[in-house]
Protein backbone atom coordinates (compact mmCIF):
# COMPACT_ATOMS: atom_id res chain seq x y z
CA UNK A 1 0.00 0.00 0.00
CA UNK A 2 1.11 3.49 -1.08
CA UNK A 3 0.64 6.18 0.89
CA UNK A 4 1.08 10.21 -0.62
CA UNK A 5 1.92 11.64 2.25
CA UNK A 6 4.75 10.56 4.13
CA UNK A 7 4.07 11.49 7.40
CA UNK A 8 1.85 8.45 7.18
CA UNK A 9 4.90 6.58 5.68
CA UNK A 10 6.48 7.39 9.12
CA UNK A 11 3.91 6.61 11.33
CA UNK A 12 3.54 2.87 9.27
CA UNK A 13 7.24 2.89 10.28
CA UNK A 14 6.62 3.90 13.77
CA UNK A 15 4.05 1.45 14.32
CA UNK A 16 6.07 -1.49 12.53
CA UNK A 17 8.98 -0.77 15.14
CA UNK A 18 6.46 -0.46 17.86
CA UNK A 19 5.23 -3.72 17.31
CA UNK A 20 8.66 -5.67 16.34
CA UNK A 21 9.99 -3.92 20.08
CA UNK A 22 6.81 -5.19 21.70
CA UNK A 23 6.77 -8.77 20.64
CA UNK A 24 10.59 -9.12 21.49
CA UNK A 25 10.44 -7.64 25.04
CA UNK A 26 7.18 -10.01 25.43
CA UNK A 27 9.36 -13.23 24.18
CA UNK A 28 12.17 -11.72 26.59
CA UNK A 29 9.38 -12.00 29.03
CA UNK A 30 8.18 -15.27 28.89
CA UNK A 31 11.99 -16.85 28.90
CA UNK A 32 12.77 -14.87 32.02
CA UNK A 33 15.10 -12.68 30.60
CA UNK A 34 13.84 -9.14 30.97
CA UNK A 35 16.70 -6.44 31.08
CA UNK A 36 17.09 -4.91 34.12
CA UNK A 37 18.39 -0.93 34.45
CA UNK A 38 21.79 -0.80 32.95
CA UNK A 39 20.93 -3.39 30.08
CA UNK A 40 21.69 -6.29 32.47
CA UNK A 41 19.27 -9.12 33.32
CA UNK A 42 17.99 -9.61 36.32
CA UNK A 43 20.67 -12.76 36.80
CA UNK A 44 23.59 -10.87 35.48
CA UNK A 45 22.60 -8.28 38.05
CA UNK A 46 22.47 -10.69 40.94
CA UNK A 47 25.59 -13.14 40.00
CA UNK A 48 27.72 -10.25 40.39
CA UNK A 49 28.88 -9.44 43.93
CA UNK A 50 29.25 -9.67 46.52
CA UNK A 51 27.77 -6.10 47.45
CA UNK A 52 28.28 -3.61 49.75
CA UNK A 53 25.43 -2.55 52.08
CA UNK A 54 23.93 0.47 50.28
CA UNK A 55 21.37 1.72 47.96
CA UNK A 56 18.59 -1.05 47.43
CA UNK A 57 20.82 -3.87 49.12
CA UNK A 58 19.40 -4.28 51.98
CA UNK A 59 21.71 -5.93 55.08
CA UNK A 60 21.84 -9.63 56.06
CA UNK A 61 20.80 -10.20 59.53
CA UNK A 62 21.71 -13.04 61.96
CA UNK A 63 19.35 -15.34 63.02
CA UNK A 64 21.90 -17.67 65.06
CA UNK A 65 25.02 -16.47 67.14
CA UNK A 66 27.84 -18.28 68.71
CA UNK A 67 29.18 -17.01 71.65
CA UNK A 68 33.20 -16.63 71.79
CA UNK A 69 34.53 -18.21 75.26
CA UNK A 70 37.65 -16.03 76.28
CA UNK A 71 40.91 -17.68 75.89
CA UNK A 72 42.46 -18.40 79.36
CA UNK A 73 45.14 -16.01 80.48
CA UNK A 74 43.86 -13.07 77.67
CA UNK A 75 42.94 -10.08 79.82
CA UNK A 76 42.59 -7.76 77.48
CA UNK A 77 38.95 -6.06 76.88
CA UNK A 78 37.88 -4.20 73.10
CA UNK A 79 36.30 -5.30 70.13
CA UNK A 80 37.17 -7.48 67.17
CA UNK A 81 36.02 -6.39 64.09
CA UNK A 82 35.95 -8.54 61.16
CA UNK A 83 35.00 -7.93 57.33
CA UNK A 84 33.36 -11.30 55.68
CA UNK A 85 30.97 -12.43 52.90
CA UNK A 86 27.45 -13.77 53.95
CA UNK A 87 26.54 -16.40 51.60
CA UNK A 88 23.45 -17.20 49.74
CA UNK A 89 23.19 -20.20 51.77
CA UNK A 90 23.55 -17.81 55.25
CA UNK A 91 27.05 -18.66 56.20
CA UNK A 92 30.80 -16.57 56.69
CA UNK A 93 33.24 -16.85 55.18
CA UNK A 94 36.49 -15.17 53.56
CA UNK A 95 36.94 -13.79 57.41
CA UNK A 96 39.23 -11.20 57.65
CA UNK A 97 40.16 -9.80 60.97
CA UNK A 98 40.23 -5.93 60.75
CA UNK A 99 40.95 -4.24 64.29
CA UNK A 100 41.80 -6.57 67.26
CA UNK A 101 43.14 -5.86 71.09
CA UNK A 102 44.84 -9.03 70.67
CA UNK A 103 45.68 -12.16 68.79
CA UNK A 104 44.03 -14.78 70.76
CA UNK A 105 40.40 -12.83 70.94
CA UNK A 106 40.72 -12.62 67.20
CA UNK A 107 41.26 -16.60 66.78
CA UNK A 108 38.12 -17.15 69.17
CA UNK A 109 35.65 -14.41 67.40
CA UNK A 110 36.70 -15.93 64.23
CA UNK A 111 35.36 -19.65 65.02
CA UNK A 112 32.25 -18.31 66.47
CA UNK A 113 31.53 -15.58 63.42
CA UNK A 114 31.91 -19.16 61.74
CA UNK A 115 28.98 -20.80 63.47
CA UNK A 116 26.78 -17.93 63.11
CA UNK A 117 23.99 -17.85 60.62
CA UNK A 118 22.58 -15.47 58.27
CA UNK A 119 19.01 -14.62 56.68
CA UNK A 120 20.67 -13.42 53.37
CA UNK A 121 21.33 -9.64 52.41
CA UNK A 122 18.94 -9.07 49.66
CA UNK A 123 19.20 -6.85 46.01
CA UNK A 124 15.35 -6.12 44.86
CA UNK A 125 14.19 -8.80 47.26
CA UNK A 126 16.24 -11.51 45.97
CA UNK A 127 18.98 -13.13 48.29
CA UNK A 128 22.62 -12.03 47.12
CA UNK A 129 26.34 -12.31 48.70
CA UNK A 130 27.08 -9.27 51.01
CA UNK A 131 30.22 -7.66 52.29
CA UNK A 132 29.35 -7.55 55.89
CA UNK A 133 31.55 -6.42 59.43
CA UNK A 134 30.56 -7.76 62.43
CA UNK A 135 31.65 -6.45 66.00
CA UNK A 136 32.35 -9.26 68.75
CA UNK A 137 33.22 -7.31 72.45
CA UNK A 138 35.02 -8.46 74.75
CA UNK A 139 34.30 -7.40 78.03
Amino acid sequence: MRYACPRMRRLKLYLCCFAIATLVATACATQGNVPAAGGKSNSAVDSQGPFEIKGDVKAPVAIHRVEPNRPSGVTETGQVVMQTVIGLDGTARDIRVIKTPHPELSAVAVEALKGWRFRPGTLHGRPVEIIFYVQITFH
